[in-house]
C-alpha cells in the first residue's frame, strides 16, 4: 500500500495527464465548433487553421491551384473554374472572384455569395479582389473596370485619407456598399482572403504608386473589421511585377499573406524570383502567393519561391488561343495548363484533406458541383 507521499504524486501525474486530455478535446471542440452549421464560428481559430495549412504546404515542397471567376462571368454557366475542370479534370483549390458591379449592379452581389458558398462548402478557399471605382469621380457605368484607372491626384488623396471630409465620406460610403457581401459570407461562414488594392507598386490603378497606400488601407482595414465588425477576412497584399514593393508595404497587423502578381511571357523568369524576394522583405513569415500568373511558372521557380498557392488568372490565360486576337504570349496553351494542374506538387480541391478542410468550412462537406462545359480551340 502506498504512502501519503507516493499517493499525492500518484495523484498529480494522474491530473496532469487529465489536464492534458482535456485540453486536446478542447481544442478539437473548437475546432469542430467553428466548422458546425448551427454554431457561432471561432473566426480567429479558423483563420489560424488556414494560415497554418498554407504555411505546412509551402514549407512541404506543394502548392495550390487557383483560379479567378470575373465579374462578367457570374451570370453564365460556364466561367473559367469550369473550363478548367473540363479541360484538365482538376478542380482549383482557390477560387477567386470580383467585388466590383456589388455596388451598383442590382443581383450581382447574389451571385457572388452563391459562387463562394458553392466553393466555400465543398472546402475550398474563398478570394476576393476589388477593382474598385475611384470614389471621387463619376463612373458613367456605375462600377467597371476602367473607372479603377481614374487617377487621383496626391492632393485628392490627401482629403480623402483625412477624417470627415467630403472625399473621406464618399470613400468610406464604398465600403460601406461592399461589407454587406462580407457580411453575408461571414453568415454563411466563409472565410474570405480578400486582395484589395492590389497592384499598388504600380501606376494604372488610382491607388498605385501614392506615398499615402499605408494610411490608405489602414482605413479600410479599420472600417471594414471595427466599424462594420468582419471578423472573417484574411487579408492579402500582392504587387505588380515590378520593383520597390516594398515602399509600399501595409502597417504590421493589417495583413495576412503576401505576392505578387506576374505576366511574364519567359516562365522561367528571374522576375518570378525577384518579386518574391521583394514580398520577403515585406514579410519574412506570412505565407507567400502568386497572387495573380499568365504563364505557369517553371518547376525551378516554384521550387526556388515555394508559393503557398498559384492563382491562375480565368480565360485566355488559361488557353491562349481564347484570345480575341488568337494569340497571347503571357498565355499558357492547354498542354502548359494541364501539365500544371496535374504536377503532382499542385494540390486541388481533391488533394486537400477533408478534416483539414473542416477546420475553416460548415460541415458535412458537399460535393463541388461543375457544369459541364465543352472545351472549344
Amino acid at each position: 500500500m502506498p504512502d501519503a507521499f507516493e499517493s499525492a504524486n500518484i495523484l498529480r501525474r494522474f491530473m496532469g495527464g487529465l489536464i492534458v486530455v482535456l485540453g486536446i478535446v478542447l481544442s478539437a471542440c473548437q475546432l469542430t465548433q467553428a466548422a458546425t452549421p448551427g454554431t457561432a464560428p471561432d473566426w480567429r481559430a479558423r483563420k489560424t487553421a488556414i494560415l497554418e495549412y498554407l504555411t505546412s504546404v509551402s514549407e512541404g515542397g506543394q502548392t495550390l491551384s487557383g483560379t479567378q471567376v470575373n465579374e462578367y462571368e457570374v451570370f453564365i454557366k460556364c466561367t473559367s473554374y469550369d473550363r478548367l475542370h473540363a479541360m484538365t479534370g482538376k478542380k482549383a483549390a482557390v477560387l477567386g472572384l470580383e467585388l466590383m458591379f456589388a455596388i451598383e449592379y442590382e443581383g450581382y452581389a447574389d451571385h457572388l455569395v452563391r459562387l463562394a458558398r458553392e466553393h466555400a462548402q465543398a472546402g475550398g478557399l474563398v478570394t476576393l479582389a476589388w477593382h474598385a471605382r475611384n470614389p471621387l469621380k463619376t463612373c458613367p457605368r456605375g462600377e467597371f473596370y476602367e473607372c479603377s484607372k481614374m487617377m487621383m491626384s496626391d492632393d485628392m488623396m490627401a482629403l480623402m485619407l483625412t477624417d470627415g471630409t467630403h472625399e473621406n465620406v464618399l470613400f468610406k460610403k464604398d465600403i460601406a456598399a461592399v461589407a454587406p457581401v462580407f457580411k453575408r459570407m461571414q453568415d454563411a461562414g466563409i472565410p474570405v482572403l480578400f486582395r484589395p488594392f492590389h497592384e499598388m507598386n504600380g501606376n494604372w490603378f488610382w491607388w498605385g504608386a501614392t506615398d499615402r497606400f499605408a494610411d490608405l488601407w489602414s482605413i479600410l482595414h479599420h472600417e471594414m473589421e471595427t466599424v462594420h465588425g468582419l471578423k472573417n477576412i484574411i487579408w492579402v497584399w500582392g504587387s505588380a511585377d515590378r520593383p520597390n514593393s516594398p515602399h509600399y508595404a501595409p502597417p504590421n497587423g493589417t495583413f495576412d499573406i503576401v505576392g505578387a502578381d506576374i505576366y511574364e511571357t519567359d516562365n522561367d523568369s528571374e522576375l518570378f524570383i525577384d518579386r518574391w524576394k521583394d514580398a520577403r522583405k515585406v514579410s519574412s513569415s506570412a505565407p507567400f502567393a502568386f497572387t495573380e500568373i499568365g504563364r505557369v511558372p517553371s518547376d525551378r521557380v516554384l521550387a526556388e519561391t515555394k508559393p503557398a498557392f498559384v492563382f491562375l488568372w480565368g480565360g485566355e490565360f488559361l488557353k491562349a488561343s481564347w484570345a480575341m486576337t488568337g494569340k497571347c504570349d503571357k498565355c499558357n496553351t492547354e498542354a502548359e495548363t494541364i501539365a500544371f494542374m496535374h504536377k503532382k506538387t499542385v494540390l486541388s480541391l481533391e488533394g486537400i484533406p477533408a478534416d483539414t478542410r473542416l477546420t475553416w468550412t460548415q460541415a458535412p462537406l458537399s460535393k463541388r458541383e461543375i457544369n459541364a462545359c465543352p472545351v472549344p480551340n
